[in-house]
């Protein structure tokens, strides 16, 4: 009835209000608008004139503040969540004393709900991305003693790279090891005159303070007695002890650069002799094997390329059928030989030596290019621009058909063609070999658009890739069908339905006036339209 209970403030170790068997326990007043709660005559727990609890704590400035462990099976707020102490969890620190680490256990770690990514360890080796989350930054990734980059090895480098894949520079699909889609600055090789003198030394191939231009005429070298750059192309063991591709590349005027560039091996530990790849004169000749090169390419024994005056360039292959000089001018490539040449426009000291044909590779036709530009595989006697006699692969076949070069674009009948087209089965006279497809006379009855006649031959062929016209508005007319008949089959359920209806309620008006007994009888007996 609006009675106040008062009482004194009271201490922690007599509380304002207690407990009879139990006087050390209990609630008191620490201050104006502060109460405490005691156990055992110490201070608990307290609550401040602003409403905050504080636990092990005189002074809370949130909600709830807790000088010390906190054990919940949940925790929920919509606040902050302060813990000096650290934070624990089933026994295991996750957040160290004084906001430091946030720590993890096995192979769990840090991972955002929203976006389903995070990180986390399963070894002692790597810090991994979860599930299969790239990582992307604006700034520097740096990696003082190594970096990995899609290898799942179980090492990191040291004092290096190692990428699995692809790597491009300029670009975001690579086409090989390394793709660079732009100018390359910088090089290796030689920083001084005055390293290891001897050419059987491979760190003089290196990049470092031992890598030396040498003298041709050192220990082991080509012989010249000019500078070179050294270059080595080892293979498997890259330690200066594999087997070792090495070239010697010329440096200096340009009496040194048209010496020409030298190249040797070393194989199971044994070099072989010096020879002597490729040079260039001072009048831009170009030899292989060849240290005078007369021609604008050289290649000595073999082939050489030259100019020849108000003809252009041409191919000579040398003495041909021991009648002197034989050259083709840019129709292809005369080599004599029982088994296979390529026909041109073919010189033999200055008289034109076969005009019968354009190109042919091997006199059995394997690949033929007849006077009026045909091509024949497998042929000599194409009819088409090119004829293959066998079978071609591919992965598609393209026919123009663009809009802007057609004229008189008219629709085509559908199933009035497909209708007198026939598939038969067959077996080909040649070999004997089962197939099936169409006959070449039937189809020209119907489409003849869609046959072709070899003028030489008579041998008709079909255009299968035409009859695919006919064959979609065939299908559209089909197509239409169906839809009429469902829109049929739509009407013909509506009108049974109606009927089922009027059926019933005649049903039910005969059977209201009938005696009562006779409606009980017929009920029994009515048949159910649920399944009819």
């Amino acid at each position: 009835n609006g009675a106040t209970i008062s009482a004194a403030n009271g201490t922690a170790a007599a509380p304002s209000f207690t407990f009879a068997s139990d006087t050390n326990t209990g609630i008191y007043r620490i201050t104006t608008d502060t109460l405490g709660l005691t156990t055992a005559g110490v201070e608990r727990m307290r609550v401040s004139a602003t409403g905050n609890v504080g636990i092990g704590t005189n002074n809370p400035t949130v909600p709830l503040e807790v000088n010390g462990a906190v054990k919940a099976s949940t925790l929920t707020t919509s606040g902050v969540i302060a813990a000096n102490g650290g934070l624990s969890s089933n026994g295991l620190t996750v957040i160290d004393a004084g906001g430091g680490w946030l720590r993890t256990y096995g192979s769990s770690g840090w991972y955002n709900g929203t976006h389903g990514g995070g990180w986390f360890m399963q070894d002692s080796t790597w810090i991994r991305a979860y599930n299969s989350k790239s990582v992307w930054t604006d700034q520097t990734i740096g990696a003082q003693t190594g970096l990995t980059i899609g290898y799942s090895g179980a090492g990191a480098p040291s004092g290096g790279a190692v990428i699995a894949g692809s790597v491009g520079i300029g670009t975001s699909s690579p086409s090989s090891a390394l793709d660079v889609r732009g100018n390359i600055y910088g090089g290796f090789g030689a920083q001084s005159t005055s390293g290891t003198l001897d050419w059987n030394n491979t760190a003089n191939a290196r990049s470092g303070s031992t890598a030396t231009l040498l003298l041709g005429s050192a220990t082991n070298g080509p012989g010249s007695g000019y500078y070179f750059h050294p270059f080595n192309f080892e293979y498997s063991a890259k330690d200066g002890s594999g087997n070792v591709t090495q070239l010697a590349i010329p440096y200096g005027d340009t009496t040194s650069v048209d010496g020409g560039i030298y190249m040797r091996g070393r194989y199971g530990g044994t070099w072989s002799s010096w020879r002597k790849i490729i040079s260039q004169g001072s009048n831009g000749n170009v030899g292989i094997g060849s240290n005078s090169p007369a021609y604008k390419l050289d290649v000595a024994g073999k082939m050489n390329a030259a100019s020849s005056s108000g003809a252009g360039g041409y191919i000579s292959t040398g003495n041909y059928g021991g009648t002197g000089n034989a050259a083709f001018f840019p129709e292809g490539l005369w080599s004599a030989g029982s088994t296979a040449w390529i026909y041109g426009t073919i010189y033999t000291n200055g008289t034109i030596l076969d005009t019968s044909s354009k190109w042919s590779i091997n006199p059995g036709g394997t690949v033929y290019f007849n006077t009026g530009g045909n091509v024949g595989i497998g042929t000599t006697s194409p009819g088409q621009r090119l004829e293959v006699a066998g079978n071609v692969k591919a992965t598609a076949f393209i026919s123009t058909s663009d809009a802007r070069l057609k004229q008189n674009i008219r629709p085509i009948e559908g199933l009035e063609i497909v209708e007198k087209l026939n598939g038969v089965r067959y077996e080909w006279r040649s070999n004997g070999d089962s197939d099936f497809g169409m006959v070449a006379q039937e189809v020209e009855k119907v489409l003849p658009e869609a046959v072709v006649t070899d003028t030489a031959t008579g041998l008709k062929s079909i255009k299968y890739s035409n009859l695919i016209s006919p064959v979609i508005e065939a299908i559209k007319e089909l197509f239409r069908e169906i839809l009429g008949h469902r829109e049929k089959i739509r009407e013909l359920q509506e009108e049974n339905r109606d009927l089922r209806q009027r059926l019933e309620r005649i049903e039910r008006a005969l059977q209201s006036s009938l005696p009562k007994t006779e409606q009980d009888a017929h009920s029994e007996n009515k048949p159910s339209h649920d399944n009819q």
